[in-house]
């Protein structure tokens, strides 16, 4: 019998918190967050990581587990995951995974094998060479690759980007969405809201941290931290780089939402202007948990 397994996906300031929430309560759900950087310890505001009071004595997996100094990555996440849903699924739970990394979450359910057996990928050979490669080593991704897209298939290539056997889930697929400016004015919004709560300090002890290290740590890519910098070396106002932080972030939700709709089958709810919306959900997840598929 398949694990279920239910997740819930979607851009930053969607709703994707509460949601969780409300579903795990309802079913004994426990939660394996699939955010590349909320792994990351005292990273709390930028990363809009669930409080403790948030959480409401649901478990929650993969928050607050690596200091700044280590890399974290799909393959890790993947390999933590797949630990974690067998011992909930033990204990009759529901798990849930949920977050807005896209990767991370392809990579758990397509069993994606990421970051390890890498190779160097010869740049003397033509994009055809490259692909007929592709093809003899990996032919189910060279179907879904097209040979044009050489810089797929070089990454497909060099990063390891190849398919395991898929995993075995049972898996309940939630994508949350809303009109595209109400999104942008949710993004501007929650970043003030972060500002009054004290992001700066948090960007200001990352900035300060990372001046140790020759080597760009994975943690300063995170959107919300890397925009200060400038603004710590005088360079830029401080509302320039608020300003940044909007922007990038809106960017970012873009991406969020392309991925989503285009690497993976996803149906999408808009629960913020059709809350009505909820209850024929819940009751879908019902017949799903009960035995039934997600149709």
């Amino acid at each position: 019998m398949s694990t279920k397994v239910l997740v819930i996906v979607g851009p930053t300031a969607v709703g994707k918190t509460a949601l969780s929430i409300e579903i795990a309560q309802k079913f004994s759900g426990e939660i394996i967050s699939g955010d590349s950087m909320q792994v990351y310890e005292a990273l709390n505001i930028g990363t809009a990581k669930v409080s403790k009071k948030e959480q409401a004595g649901i478990p929650h997996y993969l928050l607050d587990c690596l200091p700044w100094d280590k890399n974290y990555s799909a393959f890790d996440f993947k390999n933590a995951a797949l630990k974690i849903i067998p011992d909930i699924t033990e204990r009759n739970h529901l798990p849930m995974v949920v977050g807005g990394t896209g990767l991370y979450i392809q990579s758990l359910l397509e069993g994606y094998n990421l970051g390890e057996g890498t190779s160097l990928v010869d740049d003397k050979k033509s994009k055809e060479e490259l692909w007929e490669e592709l093809e003899k080593k990996e032919p189910a991704l060279a179907k879904t690759t097209h040979e044009n897209n050489e810089r797929r298939v070089r990454r497909a290539l060099s990063r390891g980007e190849v398919t395991n056997d898929p995993t075995d889930f049972d898996v309940f697929m939630i994508g949350l969405t809303c009109e595209r400016e109400k999104l942008y004015d949710r993004i501007n919004q929650r970043v003030d809201q972060m500002v009054k709560e004290g992001l700066l300090k948090e960007a200001r002890d990352l900035y300060e941290y990372q001046k140790n290290f020759s080597e760009k740590l994975t943690v300063v890519q995170a959107i919300g931290y890397k925009e200060f910098f400038p603004y710590f070396k005088g360079e830029i106002s401080l509302e320039e780089a608020i300003a940044l932080v909007k922007r990038n972030s809106r960017r970012y939700a873009k991406r969020q939402l392309t991925w989503f709709s285009n690497r993976m089958e996803v149906p999408f709810y808009n629960l913020i202007d059709h809350p009505e919306e909820k209850e024929k959900l819940m009751e879908k997840i019902t017949h799903w948990w009960k035995g039934g598929n997600d149709d």
